[in-house]
């Protein structure tokens, strides 16, 4: 390291937009308090000569939270007529202000509401998944859509029916149906597939039907009365339900967590507190505000691994999930989705009007 006292009669002098430049061009990820900034401003000041204002203000970014970000251990910044080591900043314990994500999360927790409308005896909650799900082929690849049409009843031990089909739509990212040899042309759009079963257990013999443990993937009254209530403990069981899954811990409490979600039978205190619970991922951010799932746009909130991002997409207006998606961030190519929909209906084989 190059010795800044030997020449202490040559100094650059920083202007208040030179600070802040410095300050950004950190490119920290650790969140910082506001007495942090201040000592980190303070120190930047001094190796740089300049004598600062006593109580500068804190600067506030246009959307009205304050600028949060500063330096992380042993970044190094260059300045010139030489070469300036800029010191590590610690900013002690200090936790910062929320992310971006856990606000969105938590606002949508608040306008979830405590309760789903009820549905009434002889009547169904209806769920329906439109999944667009990636196929490579020798002459290009598409995405492919499948749809899924479920039919609750208000009791759950009762009989449950579900439909599964494919439309043989196609969205194709390279090639088109032209470069198909017929036979594949029509691939996907295959004959409606019908099962029922009490309790949703589909593929299990009747005898085990309403047996079947629950879990984040097939949510039963057993497994949602065994969540925690409060969000720090719900959070604290997602982390220990997915401990040791893979090298990813956050994308798998993401994906755990979507899974439930995506079943669109979880109640509302239920949905709003996994909300509240997943906005303390601590690599969860904001990916798109403006995503388009099924003629709904939402936010999408993903967490990144090995060049691709899952992703939650969220009504802000309501805070209902809409779906959720996987893309390639390598070349910005969205992998597969799902959007999700539910609504009451008055038998089965009916589908409520969106």
């Amino acid at each position: 390291m190059a010795d800044w006292n030997a020449d202490r009669n040559v100094r650059q002098v920083w202007s208040e937009d030179d600070l802040d430049r410095a300050l950004a061009a950190l490119n920290a990820e650790v969140p910082a308090g506001e007495s942090a900034l201040a000592k980190a401003r303070a120190e930047l000041m001094g190796e740089a000569g300049v004598v600062p204002a006593p109580e500068p203000r804190p600067h506030r970014r246009r959307d009205g939270r304050w600028w949060r970000w500063a330096a992380a251990f042993g970044t190094v910044a260059a300045v010139v007529a030489g070469v300036l080591v800029l010191p590590a900043l610690p900013f002690g314990d200090e936790t910062g202000v929320p992310s971006a994500a856990a606000e969105v999360l938590n606002r949508s927790a608040d306008r979830i509401g405590t309760a789903d409308d009820p549905v009434p005896p002889g009547q169904y909650r209806y769920v329906e998944k439109r999944s667009w799900l990636m196929t490579f082929t020798e002459r290009g690849s598409y995405l492919g859509e499948r749809v899924t049409q479920l039919w609750v009843p208000a009791a759950w031990s009762e009989e449950w029916v579900q439909r599964d089909y494919g439309t043989a739509k196609r969205k194709w990212i390279e090639g088109g149906a032209a470069d198909l040899p017929e036979p594949e042309r029509l691939d996907g759009q295959g004959a409606m597939q019908e099962v029922r079963a009490r309790c949703g257990d589909f593929f299990v013999a009747p005898a085990d039907q309403c047996r079947v443990p629950g879990s984040w993937g097939q949510v039963t009254p057993e497994f949602l009365a065994s969540l925690p209530s409060d969000p720090v403990q719900l959070y604290q069981r997602l982390r220990a339900d997915t401990a040791g899954k893979s090298p990813h811990p956050d994308l798998d409490v993401l994906t755990q967590a979507a899974d439930a979600l995506g079943d669109g039978l979880l109640p509302a205190p239920v949905r709003a507190n996994l909300f509240r619970a997943l906005a303390m991922v601590p690599s969860l951010q904001i990916s798109d505000r403006n995503i388009t799932v099924d003629g709904r746009i939402g936010i999408g909130l993903g967490v990144d691994r090995d060049g691709f991002k899952e992703e939650l997409v969220i009504d802000q207006e309501t805070g209902q999930l809409i779906g959720v998606r996987t893309t390639d961030t390598r070349n910005g190519s969205v992998r597969n989705y799902t959007s999700v929909v539910t609504g009451a209906a008055s038998g089965i084989g009916v589908v409520p009007v969106r």
